[in-house]
Formats: structure tokens, sequence, C-alpha cells
């Protein structure tokens, strides 16, 4: 007995070290696929690539900007080797290091196919000549293996057309066919019994179509009338096919409408005659359209005890927190949402600008206990600037100059007549600087607005504290272009909130 155990023992060791052995040797041939299938993706990125820098170089030249004399004594661009290098570094410009590798190993052999081969016609296809012929890591599309052997069915349709060969253009793989959705066998030449029907047939082509939707497994041609049995929420009647059922119905009918329903859906009932809704607070079934026959409420629902059913639950008084600060609660049937404050409020209780718990800056309570827009060019300390007005905005003002006046530095400085810049004149400096403080006050009258902050008198004129200066030596000082007055002419002192 023991030895026999003994026996059982190594036999079942051997089984599983041939078990491992096998499993490794898949995984080793797997990896070396694999090796194989990188080398030759490595090389078609790589010429891939080449063939693109020689497009890309086509109206290209040395770049001296001479290009007559740089021909006449370096030879045509088209084939030399100012090209091939401007072609190379970006062969493998963002490419992987096994590209940088292969080009590094390749260069004499790509030297030799641009001078000797290409520029005199001879071999035009770079991927056919390295990857192929000389590298022998890809073969052809349609062939396979180390002896680039034709896919089934031939290298023009493997696979009848309907799959892939495995280890196509490549010096790997099994030459099996991958079939399409819809078709199968070795060849990929034959339908698919499930969901799909032979349309066309014949000794060289199969098409296999995908039945209508609504068929479950089989079909007999296109259109659910075709269908041999039916999905959920479809029913196969005689002489018609897969009919589409009502939303009521729980999977199947004896035709359409909610009257030819076999079975009510959840959350339906039957009033004798068809297929109704439960009433909107019901999670399950119901015995009428009313809350009170719901075997369970609805979330956002609450039976209460005195038999009134299913009653909605008011999330909004049960968490005045339940929204953002701009934004106030509002309870709906079942659930609550959570629209904007209006634009006057911090924070709110409803829609308008009377449910503010307070007013954004800029805006004020009134009379009706509504936030409405502050006039702040009411107040005394806007604007004090000399030749500055104030302008009100909504929930803000702005401080501009008045006319006749351009801003300058932040300041509101007199405009000269005539507008744009002129060429100094030296005689024009003596000329203002003997402007008396009488003459530039009616000046400023003839304007046609006061100036607000500034008495018009001589004693004030002459004393303006700084903020406001009569040129002495320049005369272009008060001076500014129409440009000038657009770009610098207002000032803003007060913005919005973020809204």
């Amino acid at each position: 007995m023991a030895g026999s155990t003994r026996e059982q023992c190594t036999v079942e060791s051997l089984l599983r070290v041939l078990d491992f052995l096998v499993l490794l040797a898949v995984c080793l041939s797997a990896n070396f696929d694999a090796i194989e299938s990188s080398k030759c993706d490595t090389c078609k990125e790589l010429t891939r690539r080449f063939n693109e820098g020689i497009e890309n170089t086509a109206n290209s030249n040395f770049g001296g900007g001479n290009t007559h004399w740089e021909e006449r004594k370096l030879g045509s661009f088209t084939f030399s080797e100012t090209r091939l290098i401007e072609i190379l570094e970006h062969s493998c410009e963002d490419g992987s290091k096994e590209c940088h590798h292969m080009l590094e190993e390749n260069e004499e052999v790509l030297e030799h196919w641009w001078f000797s081969l290409f520029a005199k016609g001879k071999e035009t296809d770079l991927n056919k000549y390295l990857c192929q012929n000389l590298l022998k890591v890809c073969c052809p599309e349609g062939t396979y293996g180390p002896e680039c052997t034709e896919c089934p069915t031939g290298k023009t349709r493997p696979c009848s057309g309907n799959g892939l060969c495995q280890g196509s253009g490549t010096r790997e793989g099994s030459g099996t066919c991958a079939c399409h959705p819809g078709y199968l066998g070795e060849l990929c030449s034959e339908c698919s019994t499930s969901r799909y029907f032979e349309e066309v047939k014949n000794e060289t082509h199969v098409i296999c179509t995908a039945c209508h939707f609504s068929c479950e497994t089989t079909c007999r041609g296109a259109g659910p009338s075709m269908c041999d049995d039916c999905i959920y929420g479809w029913s196969l009647i005689e002489g018609s096919g897969c009919i589409e059922c009502d939303v009521a119905c729980n999977g199947s009918c004896t035709g359409t409408g909610a009257e030819n329903c076999i079975e009510c859906k959840q959350k339906y009932f039957h009033d004798g005659t068809a297929c109704k809704a439960c009433h909107v607070s019901c999670a399950t079934n119901c015995t009428d359209d009313s809350s009170k026959s719901c075997d369970e409420c609805a979330a956002g629902w609450s039976r209460v005890e005195d038999e009134s059913g299913c009653q909605d639950v008011d999330e909004c008084s049960e968490d005045s927190n339940k929204c953002a600060s701009d934004s106030y609660c509002l309870n709906n049937e079942g659930s609550f949402s959570c629209p904007k404050c209006d634009r006057t409020c911090r924070g709110c209780d409803g829609p308008s600008n009377r449910d503010c718990k307070e007013c954004r800056t800029g805006y004020a309570k009134n009379e009706e206990n509504e936030c409405h827009d502050v006039d702040e060019c009411h107040a005394s300390d806007v604007c004090t600037g000399v030749g500055e007005r104030c302008v009100n905005n909504i929930g803000s003002y702005r401080c501009e100059c008045q006319k006749g006046f351009v801003r300058k530095s932040g300041k509101c400085e007199v405009k000269r007549k005539g507008g744009g810049k002129k060429k100094s004149d030296p005689n024009e400096e003596t000329k203002l600087s003997e402007i008396s403080p009488e003459s530039l006050a009616d000046e400023i009258k003839k304007m046609g607005e006061p100036v607000q902050g500034v008495k018009i008198d001589d004693e004030e004129m002459v004393s303006m504290g700084g903020n406001f200066e009569i040129p002495k030596q320049n005369p272009s000082n008060v001076e500014a272009t129409d440009a000038e007055e657009m770009t610098d002419s207002t000032r803003n002192t007060k913005g919005h909130d973020d809204l």
C-alpha cells in the first residue's frame, strides 16, 4: 500500500512538472512572438517617419538664400547628404528607444539606400527593402511567419475578407483566422447562428448581416418581422413578428397599447381595462392611482398615521443649510432644488430682491425691504478731483473726466483745443505761460460744464493745490490724442462683488 502511494505521488509530481514545462514553453513562445512583433512594429514606424521626412523636405533647399549658386556648387538638394541628415534627425523624434537603437544600427544601410537605390530610382519602397528583405522582421501584408507564408484564402483577401490573419505582415503568428463578428469557420466563410443571417453567399463570398435588435437569438432575414423570438419588451405575434409592447407591460403583450399587457410592470396597476401608472409617491406596487394605495413610499415621501397615504417630505424645513450660500432651498414633490438668489442678495430665502438676508455692496434696503442700487454719486466724497464727474452704475460707480478734460497719470487735465499732437513751437511756451488765471477760467467756463471741486476765481485758479497746474515750459503736457482720451478718460473706483 505504501509503495502504491509513493508511485501515485511520483506520477502526480511528474504531471505537475510536465504542466509547468508546457506552460513555460507557451509563455516563452508568446514572449518571443511579442519581441518579433515589436521589432516589426519598430521598423514600420521608422520607415513611416522616414517617408514623412521625404515629403516634408520636398520643397526645401540648402537654406543659404542663393539656391542657384548652392546647387551649382553643392549639387542638387533633392538627393543631398544635407537633406538625408535632416530626415534622419526626425525619423525617431518622440519615438521609442527601440527606434533610436534600430536607426543607429542601420544608419549606413539607410545611407546606401538613399544614395545608391532611391536616388537612382531602383528601389523606392523603404519598408520592403529594410524591414522585409534586409532585417527580415516583417512580411508583406497577407503573409505571416518565418517564410512569409500566405494567409488562408490568399494574401489579397485573407480569411475570405471576413477576418484577420494572425501574424499578417510579421515574421511570427500562426496564420489562424480571427473572424469578424457574425462570421464563423476556419476561413470565416460561414455565418453565426446567433443574431445573424446569411444575406449573400456564393462560391467566393459570403455576407452575414445582423438581425433586427428586437430578435433575441435567431432570424430568417432583416427586420422585426423576421425574428424567431423576441427580447424583453417585445412579443412575437403570428404574422407580424416582434412588436414592441407598451411601457406599462411587464415584458410581454398580445398587441400594442397598455390594454394588451399580459401583466403590468412594477409601479403600474390594472384597472380592469388597461395597465395604468401608480401615484408618483409609490416605490413599488399599488392598487389604484392614489398615494393611499402604495405598498411602499418612494424616497422623499413618507407614510403618515392618519391614513392619508404617502406624503411629501419637506427637506427644506428639515435642514435649512441644504443649499449653498448664494442659493435658497425650494421644496418639490419627492425632492428639493437650490435656485440662485437675486444678484442683489448676500444670502436669501426666496427668488426676489425682497427675500435677501443681506444686500451686497453697492445695494441697500429701501422702504419696501428691497435691495436696490445705491447712487454713490450723491455722496460728497466721490470723484472730487479737478475736472472729474461721477457716473452711477448698477451696484457701483465710476469717475470720468468732464468735457474738455483728459485723464493723465490718474488726474483730469485740460485738453488743448485741436485734439492731436502737434510739433512744439518755441514761441508757444511764452504764449501759454502768459495766459492769466482769469483767461483760463473764462476758457473753462466756455466748456459748458462746471468743474466740480473748483471755484472759478483768481485766487483758486492760482492755488489748485497740485490738482491742476498751468504748464510753464512744455505746453505739449496738456495735449492728448483722441486715443489717450478714450483709454484714460475714466476711472472706476468701485466694482461689483462676486455675484
